[in-house]
This record gives structure tokens, sequence and C-alpha cells, in this order.
């Protein structure tokens, strides 16, 4: 045999059988961790910067940290939230009917004729008219 030929066998018989070669690579396929979805559409398809998955994976264990450690305030404040939008609607309508009132009694008290209203709650069941939809005849 020529040099050459001996050199080959060797360097093939230094990598070892094609069988051992094999296993090793399905070995190391099959014991590897699946990347979650967003990291393989986001790092390997698209090829973001690795140094973004680096930083976003700290502020992920960051914030999961926080989250663990303030539950309780972060569940008062989520409640306090809830409170808060439940009566928004109901402070917001009540404020636009004052807004309504106060401007239908300057109106009224403008346009009255004097004599016509005399007491304060006639004056109040008129503006309050007004403002629920009927006219301000005077």
């Amino acid at each position: 045999m020529s040099d050459q030929v001996r050199t080959e066998k060797k360097e093939i018989e230094a990598f070892g059988s094609s069988e051992e070669r094999s296993a090793a690579k399905s070995w190391s396929n099959n014991d590897a961790p699946r990347l979650p979805w967003w990291v393989e559409l986001l790092f390997v398809q698209i090829g973001l910067p690795d140094n973004w998955l680096r930083i976003f994976l700290k502020k992920k264990k960051q914030t999961i940290i926080t989250i663990q450690s303030n539950k309780k305030a972060i569940g008062q404040y989520f409640f306090i939230l809830i409170i808060m939008a439940y009566f928004y609607p109901i402070t917001r309508q009540a404020r636009i009917h004052n807004s309504c009132v106060q401007n239908s009694n300057e109106y009224v008290v403008r346009k009255l004729t004097p004599g016509t209203i005399s007491d304060e709650k006639g004056l109040k069941a008129w503006t309050h008219r007004f403002c629920n939809g009927g006219n301000i005849k005077l």
C-alpha cells in the first residue's frame, strides 16, 4: 500500500467508524432542548442579534422575580384599577350632568323674567328637566 492510503486509513480511524459518528450525531440531536417558537422565529429565521435575546431573557427573569416578590402589592393595585375602571363611567356621567345643570341654570337665570320662578327648588327642577331632554319654555 502506498503512504497516502495509509494516512487516509489513520485519519478515518481517528474519527471513529461511521456508526459511531452517526450515533453521536443522533444523540446530540435527540438530547438537545427545543427552542421556543418565538426564539426560533425571531432569532433563527429572521436573524435578530443574539445580544437582544440575552437582554430579553435577562429582563424576563428580573420581571418574574419582581412579580413573585411583590404578588400582594400587584394584586392590590390590580384590584384598585378594576374598581376605578368600574366607577369611571358613573363619575363621568355625573360630571357631565352636573356641568349641564350648571350651564342650564345660568341660561335660565339670564333669560328668566323676574318673578317667574321664585324659589331655588323650582329653578333646579327646570334645569334638570332641560338636561334630561325636556324643553325649556319660560
